[in-house]
C-alpha cells in the first residue's frame, strides 16, 4: 500500500482526482444556480426546449457569442435601439415584444450561470 501511495504522489494522479471532483462540484453548483436564476428571470418568457413568448434557449451559446448574449440578457432593448442586426431580427421575429431591462438586477456572474445552464 505504501508503494501505491508513493506512485500516486510521484505521478500526481491524486491531485488530478481531486481537481476532477472539484470541477464537477463547481459545474453542479453553476448548473443549480443557473437553473434558479433562469426560473426567476427567464422562464416567464422562455423555455430551454420550446418557444413561449421568446425563443427556446437550450444551446443558445452555440449560435451566439457570450459577450453578445450577456449584453442582450442585461438589456436587449438597448441593442435594438443601437440597431444591432441580431437583436433587431429577434425583436421583429417575436412580435416586437420588448426584452426586460435587467441591467440593474442581474450581475455578470449571475448571467454567466444562466448561460452555463442554457448550454
Amino acid at each position: 500500500m505504501q508503494t501505491l501511495a508513493k506512485i500516486i504522489i510521484l505521478t500526481g494522479i491524486f491531485p488530478l482526482i481531486l481537481l476532477d471532483k472539484s470541477m464537477v462540484e463547481h459545474q453542479n453548483t453553476m448548473n443549480a444556480d443557473g437553473d434558479t436564476l433562469f426560473q426567476r428571470y427567464c422562464s416567464p418568457c422562455h423555455s430551454l426546449d420550446f418557444t413561449i413568448i421568446g425563443p427556446k434557449l437550450k444551446g443558445i451559446s452555440k449560435n451566439r457569442d457570450r459577450v453578445w448574449l450577456k449584453s442582450f440578457i442585461k438589456n436587449g432593448m438597448q441593442l435594438v435601439k443601437e440597431n444591432d442586426s441580431s437583436a433587431v431580427a429577434i425583436f421583429n421575429k417575436f412580435n416586437k415584444v420588448e426584452h426586460p431591462d435587467f441591467s440593474n438586477e442581474i450581475s455578470d456572474g449571475e448571467i454567466d450561470k444562466i448561460i452555463f445552464y442554457m448550454e
